[in-house]
């Protein structure tokens, strides 16, 4: 279900490897020469920042970053993860201070900000503000077509049936994932502040789920797949993008949970399941509303569960993707 027009784009970029080599079409080293003969002296560091239209179309193509040098460049691979964990602290940064400014915004305006409506705050400034504007900004900066790079269309019947079996999937798997780490280390994970706060306020959840929908869902998959597992795709295509891009994603949410650091650990192993299956029907459908709508499924029915529980016990708020 590969895009068209990155499909052409590949096979332009697959066209013009041996010129940016220095590897001529016969197999023998040209030098590196330029056009006009002259020796170039090496490649620009310029050259080797290409788009995902250019290098790394096909996950499955095993297409790795190379430098200047020929071959793998560790110094390049850590600038590019260095860089892309730089933007998920630029990103929360970003939130925080939209945070700030809003619930400054609500006292002025003589509200009085409660837990849950610091929930609500919270979802706007960081999934709402924060991560899409540090996306935004990351493909300005670097120069990149939205579309191009995070292809984004209206879902087919398909990709619907998809999007609802996916999220059931993936809740299956985190139940088992739970239960095992859970039989095996003996220690409970550490509970979600904002699982905690709507189930202690369940009376919000109605309110809270178009807001999972809007903002939660599509605002933490712009970040952690469009722009941080595409940019790991151009240079490794997307199997390993995938798992680097979950690896980022499930720890980030240390900054939302409660309890020791076993049990943090615990639960950001478990939420590396649902990470991957994001990731994974990513990579497969190319569009990049699949995964926004299957993350936001997923924790609206965890919210939902999580009014269940409320009612009649304890024991899925540790489990969302917030």
């Amino acid at each position: 279900m590969d895009d068209p027009d990155r499909q052409s784009d590949d096979s332009e970029a697959d066209g013009g490897w041996a010129d940016e080599t220095g590897w001529s079409d016969d197999g023998t080293d040209d030098g590196g020469t330029d056009d006009d003969g002259t020796d170039d002296g090496g490649a620009d560091d310029s050259e080797w920042d290409v788009g995902v239209d250019d290098v790394g179309g096909d996950a499955g193509g095993g297409e790795t970053a190379v430098g200047p040098a020929g071959g793998s460049d560790w110094r390049g691979h850590a600038k590019t993860i260095g860089a892309m964990l730089g933007l998920v602290v630029v990103a929360f940064v970003m939130g925080v201070l939209a945070i700030v400014v809003l619930s400054v915004g609500l006292i002025v305006a003589g509200v009085e900000v409660t837990e849950t409506d610091s929930l609500f705050v919270s979802l706007v400034g960081i999934q709402g503000i924060g991560f899409p504007l540090t996306a935004y900004g990351y493909l300005r900066y670097t120069d990149r077509e939205f579309q191009r790079f995070i292809p984004t269309r209206v879902p087919s019947l398909k990709e619907i049936l998809l999007i609802v079996g996916s999220a059931v999937g993936a809740l299956v798997l985190v139940a088992i994932t739970a239960s095992v780490l859970v039989s095996l280390l003996s220690t409970e994970p550490a509970a979600n502040s904002g699982g905690q706060t709507v189930a202690e306020n369940p009376e919000i959840v109605p309110y809270l789920l178009p807001f999972v929908f809007l903002l939660n869902g599509p605002g933490e998959e712009l970040l952690f797949r469009g722009v941080i597992q595409g940019r790991f795709r151009e240079d490794y295509g997307g199997p390993v993008a995938i798992v680097l891009a979950s690896l980022m994603f499930a720890p980030a949410h240390i900054v939302s949970l409660v309890g020791s650091p076993q049990a943090a650990a615990i639960t950001i192993s478990i939420l590396t399941v649902p990470s991957l299956v994001f990731g994974a029907v990513y990579e497969y459908t190319d569009n990049f509303t699949v995964p926004a709508l299957v993350h936001g499924l997923y924790n609206s029915i965890l919210f939902g569960s999580i009014y269940l529980v409320s009612v009649y016990g304890d024991g899925v708020s540790e489990l969302i993707v917030f």
